[in-house]
């Protein structure tokens, strides 16, 4: 008991020894208790902020993407899945926009369908910032806060380009009229993506009217599953039901491929046979003309 009380004594006496350093050290532990308190507060209230955001904002829970392209078949092969919620086929392409004489940046444009911000079932729903939605396929969205300047504005216009080759196959309308600026939920952090044209980094992205695309097939498509509704994105039990339905999307994947392949060659099959069909035609119908001729020639010498 006495070396306790002389070891009490002995702390209170070096405290006063030092007083403004222990002052110091006592703040600078308050600091980080008050920073830890608030970072361990704050990120619950972010959470549940990201989530009431992509609740309200209809982010699906998977997204396809497909070198081939998705069909119809595909579009309805996905709805007939146990559990999905909602399909919505879309698409994308990568392209270049020029900001100055000299400067060029690269931008995703992705789909829009006109009047869906009033279909509460639209899955990724941008949100808009400033002018009004797109009404024709001429018009388009731009990103809220965009480093470009003027040349994304409100009524400014924009021309989507390709440094080598054109993009007749993928749109039926290159230059747009901004109408409006949006935020999207595909988009919540600085990351813009990556790309294989230029140096590889998306710097923005675009929304444009569907109809403004010249795809013959779907470049991405979006899901929604019933269970994933009410569950908290940043729950590990949401990502391992996600887990799970990423398999199945890949096995299912797996069978479409194979399907969409024999799909393929029973096209170029009937294809060819029309063609060998039209030529066996041709070449019966020649040989039916050259003996005319011969006929012809012989009964003049005759």
């Amino acid at each position: 008991m006495k070396q306790y009380r002389t070891l009490i004594h002995d702390i209170f006496a070096e405290i006063r020894k030092s007083r403004s350093r222990f002052l110091s050290i006592l703040c600078i532990v308050f600091l980080g208790v008050g920073f830890f308190s608030g970072v361990k507060s704050t990120c619950p209230d972010m959470k549940e902020t990201a989530q009431q955001y992509f609740e309200d904002q209809n982010l699906m829970d998977f997204q396809l993407k497909s070198t081939m392209g998705f069909t119809e078949g595909d579009i309805d092969t996905l709805r007939g899945q146990p559990g999905v919620e909602a399909v919505a086929p879309a698409y994308s392409l990568d392209a270049f926009v020029q900001v100055d004489e000299s400067t060029s940046v690269l931008v995703r444009a992705l789909s829009y369908e006109l009047g869906s911000e009033d279909d509460p079932d639209a899955l990724n729903q941008p949100v808009l910032k400033e002018g009004r939605w797109p009404e024709k396929e001429d018009e388009c969205l731009v990103e809220h806060g965009i480093y470009a300047g003027e040349r994304f504005q409100v009524g400014s216009q924009i021309t989507l380009f390709l440094e080598e080759g054109d993009l007749s196959d993928a749109l039926s309308v290159k230059t747009f009229t901004v109408v409006g600026v949006v935020e999207s939920p595909l988009y919540i952090n600085f990351e813009r993506g990556s790309s294989t044209l230029g140096n590889g980094s998306v710097r923005s992205f675009l929304y444009l009217p569907a109809d403004a695309f010249a795809y013959e097939a779907y470049t991405d498509v979006y899901l929604t599953y019933q269970k994933a509704r009410g569950m908290d994105f940043y729950d590990d039990a949401y990502q391992e039901w996600a887990d799970q339905q990423a398999d199945r999307l890949a096995r299912l994947a797996t069978q479409r491929e194979k399907t969409r392949h024999d799909e393929i060659y029973e096209q170029a099959k009937a294809q060819i046979d029309q063609a060998q069909q039209e030529l066996d035609e041709g070449q019966a119908a020649y040989e039916a003309g050259k003996q005319e001729y011969e006929e012809g020639l012989s009964l003049i010498h005759n």
